[in-house]
């Protein structure tokens, strides 16, 4: 600024008659009516022409028109000739105003279309088709319509930066233009969202730390101007985790930084484990760059292709696939159940088009998900994963309503699915319940497609466990027959429960048609999870976080609460979290004991679990002692439990212990309150370093054996036809 203003009070010394000042660079509205006031009262002769150029194209300075504005009809006469003579075709706009908004709107017209058609270009992707085949079809139309291309995120100091000048006139102006601040936030979200994509597709592979080369580092293709370049802020957060090349023949060397490692000649003779094209020069040579590579991301045509090779063997599906998930009780990203939706969205990001059936009426909240106002069925489209949510009858408690719940998921599911186009080529029918994958099958045989059957609980098992029903009874005879019916008809059976090939034998299955896949996390979500610093600082929290279900023993945690507040114990404190049928009672149950040391927090949507698990000190689940558990449990919070790198104490008998496998905490038998009191005091008495390492066990552990990206991998590989 010190140099502007020097400026202006050198032009200031000069007559009016020998000054002209043209403004070329872009600026906000307003400002070139603001420097002729400040050049002084005479200093009329000032004018706007911002500039035109298109980098990497344009040679000549006469083949872009220009639009020229002036503070006085004399500067905008003076400025017109002046231009004419350098032969420039010039457009005079009045007042000045309008051609500073001009050049805001080329620039904001520039960013809105360049964020679309990378959002485009994501979808596109996501369903298993390439932007660049859709944007060269919809460019056949001769009229209103402009063709943009995908790529890493606008770049430069124009397109990124001056729509705030437009934003910040609005503001004045006292007018919101969400489009363009979306278009703003977004263009930064970019990169971000091409790097996690690529982090996914390496996480499948087997891949921690890789060699990356980045093609492309300007800001625009064929010009070698790379600042504020998008490409070289992608490749930067690349470095940060892996081993990063930038190639690029031509970008200006000194607008790198010098972390970053750039070569001119393409490493012919090098492997990396991804390719990212960034930025595609006249050069670009395609067919090389596929050959160094098993991953080769291609921003600017929007496609992404994967070979069959790996570093751990993990075989990826050489044929997209549409897979159909037919699950009762599955959850959007920000609830409670949200195993398939995990999966599924990885699917999506492997090129397979997945869609979820799904009860409209949340089992966990007793509210629906989304309205469907007269509708007996609506689809949704989640990060990319098709939801149909469908109507089916409430209820708050386990009884004939739930079962008229059931029966109608089932029924309007089947009538759903016919209507829903294009065929898959899967179904995946979950239980619980039965009834929901025995829709799932009925789909699969009406479609033409693949059954799997994937069990997430053992009925009628569990409720014979439960005591909900006699194992002789009818019903119980009735569920165990459609058991072994959807088991018979399923191409595979995957099951959660790590154990239960003895539960499958017993009832004739054979075991090679059962794959084990787990519940799992999306590491992501526990980012913001503050690291645990062992610290026993009262009140030392003990949190649950689950469902209040009759399956788990929340009973014998208040039974704990209540010990541990008759021993004099008021440094501990217990926080509950979560939904259930059985909410309210344990609520009740606990005001009734006067158990001052327990809490109840409101549930928190998934995306803030790390948020909430960030208040404890340790974890805490508990199972009533239930034949069941011989074939080893699933639980979905225990997972979370492992990631939340805090210390566990597990109540129950479970072949499947994590805790006391690998030392994550103190496994206890079940049904003894005391036995979990004494835990919690033991716990507390040892040091922080020794806490520390439980909680990084459990973190180690659920890294190796229930990430989602490998799981999905997984299972991806099983549905894949033998050939």
């Amino acid at each position: 600024m010190g140099a502007f203003d020097r400026f202006v009070a050198d032009i200031a010394t000069l007559p009016p008659a020998e000054r002209l000042v043209v403004v070329a660079s872009t600026v906000a509205v307003g400002f070139t009516r603001n420097l002729s006031r400040r050049i002084g009262d005479r200093g009329g002769l000032v004018a706007h022409v911002p500039e035109r150029f298109d980098p990497g194209r344009s040679k000549e300075l006469g083949e872009i028109p220009r639009v020229a504005g002036a503070t006085t009809g004399d500067a905008l006469d003076l400025t017109v000739k002046l231009y004419e003579r350098t032969g420039v075709k010039v457009h005079p706009v009045e007042p000045v105003e309008v051609a500073e908004a001009s050049k805001l709107l080329e620039n904001s017209f520039r960013l809105v279309n360049i964020a679309f058609i990378n959002e485009f270009a994501e979808l596109c992707r996501r369903l298993g088709i390439t932007a660049a085949d859709v944007i060269d079809a919809a460019s056949t139309k001769p009229f209103a319509f402009m063709a943009h291309q995908p790529g890493v995120g606008a770049g430069g100091t124009c397109i990124p930066t001056m729509p705030q000048y437009l934003l910040q006139a609005a503001d004045q102006a006292g007018l919101k233009m969400p489009i363009l601040q979306d278009a703003v936030d977004g263009n930064e979200k970019t990169s971000e969202r091409v790097a996690a994509h690529l982090r996914n597709l390496l996480k499948a592979k087997g891949v921690s730390r890789a060699r990356v080369l980045v093609v492309g580092a300007t800001y625009k293709p064929n010009y070698p101007d790379a600042r504020a370049s998008a490409a070289v802020r992608f490749a930067k957060g690349l470095a940060e985790h892996h081993d990063v090349v930038v190639f690029d023949p031509i970008v200006e060397a000194s607008h790198l930084p010098t972390q970053l490692h750039l070569v001119r000649e393409l490493p012919r003779d090098s492997r990396f484990d991804a390719v990212v094209v960034a930025v595609k020069h006249r050069e670009t040579d395609l067919t090389t760059l596929r050959s160094l590579s098993p991953i080769l991301i291609d921003l600017v045509r929007g496609a992404v292709d994967v070979t069959e090779t790996s570093h751990q063997g993990v075989q990826a599906i050489t044929r997209p696939m549409r897979i159909w998930i037919v699950n009762h009780y599955a959850d959007p990203p920000d609830g409670m159940a949200t195993r398939s939706v995990d999966l599924g969205r990885r699917f999506v990001e492997s090129g397979h088009q997945t869609t979820i059936f799904a009860s409209n009426f949340n089992h966990y909240r007793f509210a629906p998900v989304i309205n469907l106002g007269w509708r007996l069925w609506r689809a949704q489209q989640v990060d990319g994963v098709r939801f149909i949510w469908v109507r089916t009858f409430r209820y708050r408690v386990n009884n004939w309503r739930r079962a008229i719940n059931m029966a109608t998921f089932t029924a309007l599911v089947f009538l759903a699915g016919l209507f829903e186009r294009p065929r898959p080529d899967v179904v995946i029918g979950v239980s619980v319940h039965p009834l929901a994958a025995l829709a799932g099958y009925f789909l699969s045989r009406v479609k033409g497609a693949r059954f799997f059957f994937e069990v997430t609980d053992l009925w009628p098992q569990t409720l014979i466990d439960l005591r909900r029903i006699k194992r002789n009874s009818l019903l119980a005879r009735f569920l165990g027959r459609l058991e072994r019916y959807l088991c018979e008809k399923a191409e595979r059976i995957v099951m959660l429960l790590p154990h239960a090939e003895k539960y499958m034998e017993q009832i004739g299955v054979p075991l090679d048609k059962i794959v084990w896949i787990p519940n799992g996390v999306e590491l992501s979500r526990y980012d913001d999870v503050v690291p645990y610093d062992g610290a026993a600082r009262p009140p030392f929290r003990v949190m649950f976080m689950g469902g209040f279900v009759e399956s788990n023993a929340i009973e014998n945690i208040l039974e704990a609460a209540r010990i541990l507040k008759e021993r004099g114990r008021k440094d501990f404190e217990f926080m509950l979290v979560g939904r259930g049928t059985d909410r309210d009672a344990v609520i009740k149950q606990a005001r009734e004991q006067h158990l001052d040391n327990v809490h109840f927090p409101d549930p928190v949507p998934k995306f803030e679990i790390g948020r909430m698990m960030s208040q404890a000190d340790a974890f805490i689940y508990a199972l009533h002692d239930l034949p069941l558990y011989q074939y080893g449990v699933s639980l979905n919070k225990l997972t979370d439990y492992l990631a939340g790198g805090r210390p566990i104490i597990f109540s129950g008998r479970s072949a499947y212990d994590p805790v006391a496998d690998i030392g994550a905490g103190y496994s206890l038998p079940p049904d003894d309150p005391v036995a979990i009191a004494d835990a919690i005091e033991k716990l507390f008495s040892l040091s922080p370093d020794e806490r520390i390492r439980m909680g990084l066990k459990g973190r180690e552990y659920v890294v190796e054996h229930h990430d989602i990206p490998k799981l999905a991998s997984q299972l991806l590989a099983a549905l894949e036809p033998v050939r």
